[in-house]
């Protein structure tokens, strides 16, 4: 698994998967499109437990959902190397 296009791909959709909410969802699609964000969904269903259970991964994700652009896609990267 590559872990940093991984990052990549999810990045973008992390701010809707972690707020499951209907509108986050219409959101999603229509940022990213329909046939990505169902595969960032079927992705995060199988990682999201895993990173549930690691404080530090939690962090990271939630920190790459509230700003993509600072160096939180290397910490995530990282993190998801060690789950």
């Amino acid at each position: 698994m590559d872990i940093a296009l991984l990052v990549k791909f999810l990045a973008p959709c992390l701010p809707f998967l972690l707020n499951m909410g209907n509108k986050a969802v219409e959101g999603a699609s229509q940022k990213v499109g329909e046939d990505v964000w169902n595969k960032a969904k079927a992705i995060w269903a199988k990682l999201h437990p895993k990173v549930e259970a690691k404080e530090a991964a939690n962090e990271a994700a939630t920190d790459v959902a509230q700003k993509p652009l600072n160096n939180n896609l290397g910490k995530l990267k990282k993190i998801l190397k060690n789950i």
